[in-house]
C-alpha cells in the first residue's frame, strides 16, 4: 500500500480543486459497536503522540461500501474541546486524502497529543502516516 500525503495539511477550505473532498458518513466509524469491532480485533501500531488500529474489512463488506472507515478517539485528558476538536479535523483530513483501502482505521490519542505545538500539528501526518500504514499492511495479512 503506497501511501502519499502532502508535508502541510490546510484546513481553510472545504472544498478544493477535485470534485469530492468531503468526510461522507460512509467513510467514518459512528457506531460505539464499530470502534469496540477494530479494536479488540485490529493490528495496533504504536507512535508517539497516538496508537493506531486497523482491521482488514471482509471482501463482501468491502464490495458493499467504498474503501475503508476512519474513527478518532480522544480523551479529555489530551486537552480542551478546542485542542480535541483541532486534533480530530487534522487526524480527518490526513485520512481523507489518502488512497482508499479495504481497512478500517481507529486512531486513539494519547494524552500527550494535546500538547503538540500548534506550528507542529502539520507535522503530525509525518508522524501518523507510518503507523497507519505499518498497521494496515498487518492488518491486511491478518
Amino acid at each position: 500500500m503506497n501511501i502519499e500525503v502532502e508535508p502541510k495539511l490546510s484546513l481553510s477550505g472545504a472544498s478544493g480543486a477535485s470534485g469530492s473532498t468531503g468526510f461522507s458518513k460512509a467513510r467514518r466509524l459512528r457506531k460505539r459497536h464499530e470502534f469496540l469491532r477494530v479494536q479488540r480485533y485490529g493490528v495496533r501500531a504504536h507512535t508517539r503522540h497516538f496508537v493506531v488500529v486497523a482491521l482488514a474489512v471482509s471482501q463482501e463488506r468491502a464490495q458493499s461500501r467504498r474503501g475503508g472507515r476512519f474513527g478518532v478517539a480522544i480523551s479529555r485528558r489530551a486537552g480542551n474541546a478546542v485542542v480535541r476538536n483541532r486534533l480530530r479535523r487534522l487526524l480527518k483530513e490526513i485520512f481523507r486524502r489518502l488512497p482508499e483501502a479495504p481497512t478500517d482505521i481507529v486512531v486513539i490519542a494519547k494524552d500527550s497529543a494535546g500538547r503538540i505545538a500548534k506550528g507542529k500539528l502539520h507535522d503530525l501526518a509525518a508522524e501518523i502516516l507510518p503507523g497507519i500504514r505499518s498497521a494496515s499492511q498487518r492488518a491486511a495479512r491478518a
